[in-house]
């Protein structure tokens, strides 16, 4: 992904677990200088739960996340609150499609999908999940709400 996106004109760069803590800490350190043309950081199997980046203002999810809480803690990463940071965008490429409305029920609070009543799933999935926090926005591709739309009868 990161050649793909320098081969488009980003300034990105990728981690694993194979990086020191030292080479983190830098890319790190030089995606939040502002002075400094590094725009992306793509990470494997890292940055899952205990970094704080706090000018991070996108996340791209290209993997599958089976578990609400770490996706919670993905997510969090992004949410982070700083001055001059007025929005996050949070695009995931994967969508999970077997569960896919977990990212919206975890954004407001409702991350226990077993007692999420079935009908109000339905309609919060048919209307993007409208009653969010103000400020939030989901936009669901035809496919993925069909998608989900056909689970929820199955789960019924």
């Amino acid at each position: 992904m990161s050649e793909e996106f320098n081969k488009r004109g980003f300034n990105a760069t990728y981690l694993t677990g194979e990086h020191s803590v030292a080479e983190r800490e830098e890319m790190i350190r030089r995606l939040e200088d502002e002075h400094d043309p590094l725009q992306i950081i793509f990470t494997v199997n890292i940055f899952n739960e205990g970094i704080d980046i706090p000018k991070e203002n996108l996340i791209l999810f290209l993997r599958p996340t089976e578990s609400s809480t770490v996706f919670i803690q993905q997510l969090g990463r992004g949410i982070r609150k700083i001055v001059g940071k007025e929005f996050v965008t949070i695009l995931d490429f994967i969508g999970n499609y077997q569960k896919s409305f977990v990212d919206p029920l975890a954004i407001s609070g409702q991350i226990n999908q077993k007692a999420f009543d079935t009908d109000s799933l339905r309609v919060a999935v048919t209307h993007e999940f409208a009653d969010l926090p103000a400020g939030s926005y989901v936009d669901l591709d035809p496919i993925s709400q069909k998608e989900i739309l056909e689970k929820i009868v199955l789960w019924s």
